[in-house]
């Protein structure tokens, strides 16, 4: 990995794992021909293109189909990375610190983003150059009364126009600087942000900091990514797809595109198939992107349809920075490793998919949108480590992209610790909102910190928690004299043969791994079964117990994946194994495993290991899998917390500063044993560093995962539902729907808590559990704009905002002035570092288009007193109130304190939840 190329991870919690380029004008392109300007042309069926020279060898590497071999893939992999690593693979090179500069020399080349404040992003633009008309889209506007919701046109001339001058302003800028863009620059941004993805030296980046038309310049980070029952559970089989939207038609999504940003897809899922009853119709004729011949023999357009109707890829930024493991990874939009697959599917899937693994029958799959249409943004990428991760710059084109193409909603699983509001990625992610998209992102799977490790931190998007769904599969591990260790998992196959007991099933050897290790190898790895650290004739035919480490030491990214340790443990003649947790943070999820297997919490390691040594000949048994149903939803244990904490200071000084007043996660979702679509076939060599034949489960197109990146595409999928029922509705809108309309309580009317028991609180989940059949029809709803957002942005740090030309957010005429973060106008309350007295305001509109008198009703925060003006709020058909709520300080602390605040008018009940951090009267 690059010294300046940090890396996002897909929001998964282990065992499962999470920007379309677009064409350059053809007269920009007569006179930049090498160049990676990411701008649009009037082309419907636009697609994420690469060099002529470059689709070529993907092409010709990639025939033979599908399945291309792994020389092929490394073949083209290799031109790839040829062409955006600077002609070396591994680009940059590894280490460094935190900013990207680190100790590497100062000649050795990076990837950074550069944003420049000498014109605003497309989404922004509204005049000001002679010649280019405005292309702003408002974000909030009225229609017939309504909120109103506008869209952007790429493909407009008026758009283009303007792309291809900031594009040209941008290369102008860079050749001040001694950059050539020509030869350095890897994507150029004019949609998400006004800005570059270019390879520079740390001399070169420092040079440019100091132009007057730069605003910031930043190493590209990497994020990693962090999965059905689920529609019954949320309401929506058997009533919200049952109703109808003003044109008549189920509410299931119809017309609406999702964009995934994430691992990619398995386009002959059926998840993804058109063929289906009613047929889709004609691709809505907003859509601009596609599935074109740059994505090479193993990807042709042919795959694409009417329900998937974009596939791209985006790895300039990764090979800048270091190669790709083409034994693991296509060189195309199509998933290797199935985390894209299963969000794509989990947000928009079709309904009514058999799910089968083996002979055992799991039931009926949908997407929570099961009609809406899915496009899909591959960026994340397979490591020579074995990791899989994505860069920043790869992901804000991807965010280009997706606002360029016509996506209505995005749908984004990834993440990295200590996120700002002003990174790239968040503000393109802004811009994606003024642009009328809604997007959902991943919380994180870290838990609950000493300090918070809360993915994404901003208040345009809505960020997601994970809960479970009350559904447990839990299995046995069965010693002598019946002592039983209730663990999770999916039986992969039966246990046969054995020792016959005299009474009880049939007993294994349980074997630990440490005392399996193989001559010469390291005991340590052999604890952690890593691969080629056991002992053949140790293992054949027992009960591996494998530790899923808790260390760097151990190559942590690929150890702590429970079924690559079962997969260890096959390959190894093992006839089960059991994996235990070595820290109590690390959570147990069930997974079909190759072999019957058993999945511990950490409390079991002394007793189970003490039983071990204790013995002379040890032995056990791991009973089927069994299925129970419970009380629902709890927010799960691995979901990041907050408060929101600032990057800067928390690096600094080891602990964090609340960004202002946001409550964060804003909602919980399902994100625990999800049932979704997966890719169906395995690279030959994606396995086969863990041992000589090892063993893989039989092609499935379904499969079971666990974390936050599952819990977020329910929230999208909703997201497209609200959309199709309220088209005119912004983005903040459909958020504000999301929130108010959460719940408190579980199906049984308990108050939710966490997994381990704790009543959750709106740090933990937000305003509460995604009720998608209370959000179509809210009531009321907080509206807001970018431009709100900006202003929210510069009362945070005015410096930073200014700095990367944000302002150019705020339309021309509008007074530039920061406003207190706490009178940001959402759903929810917050107030960080309360002295004494503070008024907060609040302005809701109403969308059911009648009179109504609400009345308040508080649950007021220990420690504060809490006044609600007026005491009746009367709201016209369509029309906005707005109200005040004062908080003053009684009892200081040092906590937060948490309440509620709910307006209710006998039809309807908008709920708010309060965070307020109450430090002196």
């Amino acid at each position: 990995m690059a010294a300046g190329s940090p890396r996002l991870t897909a929001s998964r919690h282990h065992p499962p794992l999470s920007l379309a380029l677009l064409l350059a004008a053809l007269a920009l392109l007569a006179t930049h021909p090498p160049a990676l300007a990411a701008a649009p042309v009037a082309r419907k069926a636009s697609a994420a293109r690469l060099e002529p020279a470059e689709a070529t060898s993907r092409a010709a590497a990639a025939a033979g189909g599908v399945t291309a071999t792994a020389a092929a893939s490394d073949s083209s992999g290799r031109a790839l990375a040829s062409r955006w690593s600077g002609g070396k693979e591994g680009g940059g090179g590894r280490g460094g610190s935190a900013d990207g500069e680190g100790r590497a020399s100062a000649e050795e080349p990076r990837v950074y983003i550069v944003r420049f404040r000498t014109a605003p992003p497309v989404t922004a633009y509204t005049g000001g150059f002679e010649g280019l008309s405005p292309t702003a889209v408002p974000s909030r506007g009225r229609r017939g009364g309504r909120t109103g919701r506008y869209r952007l046109d790429s493909g407009d001339e008026r758009v283009m126009a303007y792309s291809q001058h900031v594009q040209a302003m941008q290369d102008a800028e860079l050749a001040r600087g001694g950059v050539d863009a020509r030869t350095q620059k890897l994507y150029s941004y004019t949609f998400a942000l006004n800005g570059a993805a270019v390879r520079l030296t740390p001399v070169q980046a420092a040079a440019l900091r100091r132009q007057a038309g730069v605003g910031a310049v930043s190493a590209s980070a990497r994020l990693h990514p962090r999965t059905m029952y689920t529609a019954s559970l949320l309401g929506l089989r058997n009533r919200m797809w049952r109703w109808r939207d003003q044109r008549g038609r189920a509410l299931q999504g119809e017309d609406v595109i999702v964009g995934v940003i994430d691992t990619g897809v398995w386009p002959e899922n059926p998840a993804f198939t058109d063929q289906v009853s009613p047929p889709y119709g004609p691709v809505p004729a907003r859509w601009r992107g596609g599935c074109g011949k740059e994505n090479g023999a193993d990807f042709p357009p042919a795959l694409c349809n009417g329900k998937l109707v974009g596939a791209r890829f985006f790895a300039r930024g990764f090979l800048a920075g270091e190669a790709v493991d083409w034994r693991r990874d296509y060189a195309s939009p199509r998933d290797v490793v199935g985390h894209g697959t299963h969000t794509a599917s989990t947000a928009a899937g079709n309904q009514w998919n058999h799910v089968a693994m083996g002979n055992v029958s799991f039931g009926a799959a949908s997407g929570m949108a099961p009609r809406a249409r899915v496009a899909t943004y591959k960026v994340v990428w397979a490591a020579k480590d074995g990791s899989y991760s994505a860069d920043t710059a790869d992901v804000v084109a991807a965010i280009e992209a997706a606002i360029a193409d016509g996506v209505d909603v995005i749908s984004q699983s990834l993440g990295k610790m200590f996120a700002s509001p002003f990174d790239a990625d968040e503000i393109a992610f802004l811009h994606a909102a003024q642009a009328g998209i809604f997007t959902a992102v991943a919380a994180g799977n870290m838990g609950g910190q000493l300090l918070s490790m809360l993915d994404h931190p901003s208040p345009w998007y809505t960020t997601v928690a994970a809960s479970n769904t009350g559904r447990r599969y839990s299995t046995k591990l069965t010693l002598p004299g019946n002592r039983t260790f209730v663990g999770l998992s999916f039986m992969g196959a039966p246990l046969r043969k054995g020792t016959p007991a005299a009474v009880g099933p049939a007993m294994f050897p349980l074997v630990e791994g440490a005392t399996a290790v193989a001559t010469g190898r390291s005991q340590m790895r052999a604890r952690y079964c890593q691969p080629g650290s056991l002992d053949l004739s140790k293992v054949k035919g027992a009960i591996l117990i494998c530790l899923r480490p808790n260390s760097d030491d151990v190559d942590p990214d690929r150890a702590s994946d429970t079924l690559e340790l079962s997969h260890v443990a096959a390959a190894n003649g093992a006839a089960g194994v059991v994996i235990i947790n070595e820290a109590a943070k690390m959570g147990t999820a069930a997974v079909l495993h190759p072999i019957p297997a058993c999945h511990l919490g950490v409390w079991a390691m002394q007793p189970l290991l003490a039983f071990v040594r204790s013995q002379k000949s040890p032995q056990a048994c791991i009973s089927p899998a069994l299925v129970a149903y419970g009380d629902a939803p709890a927010v799960a244990d691995f979901s990041s917390t907050g408060p929101v904490e600032d990057p800067a200071v928390a690096a600094a000084r080891g602990f964090g500063r609340h960004l202002n007043d946001v409550v964060k996660p804003d909602v919980a979702a399902p994100g625990v044993e999800i049932w979704a679509a997966w890719t169906q076939s395995v690279k030959q060599d994606s396995l086969s560093s863990i041992a000589p034949g090892v063993v893989k489960l039989a092609a499935s197109a379904f499969n079971v995962n666990t974390g936050t990146s599952m819990a977020t595409p329910h929230v999208a999928g909703a997201a497209a539902l609200l959309i199709q029922a309220h088209p005119s509705w912004s983005p903040f809108a459909v958020k504000s729907a999301i929130l108010t309309s959460a719940s408190s309580l579980t199906r049984f009317g308990r108050p939710i808590s966490t997994a381990s028991g704790h009543r959750a609180s709106p740090f933990d989940m937000g305003s509460g559990h995604l009720t998608p059949t209370g959000a179509v029809n809210p009531g009321l709803v907080y509206d807001a704009t970018s431009a709100d957002m900006v202003r929210f942005l510069v009362s945070v740090d005015e410096r930073k905002a200014r700095a990367t030309g944000l302002v150019w957010s705020l339309p021309r005429g509008l007074v530039q002035q920061a406003v207190a973060s706490y009178n940001l106008n959402q759903a929810n309350i917050a107030v960080t570092g309360l002295k004494g007295e503070v008024v907060v305001t609040r302005t809701v509109r109403d969308v059911s288009g009648r009179r109504s008198t609400y009345t308040p009703t508080v649950v007021v925060p220990q420690g504060v007193a809490v006044r609600v003006m007026p005491k009746l709020l009367v709201v016209e058909p369509w029309a906005t109130a707005t109200y005040n709520v004062s908080m003053q300080v009684e009892q200081p602390s040092l906590s937060f304190a948490f309440g509620s605040l709910v307006w209710n008018d006998g039809v309807y009940s908008v709920r708010s939840v309060m965070a307020v951090q109450a430090v002196a009267k």
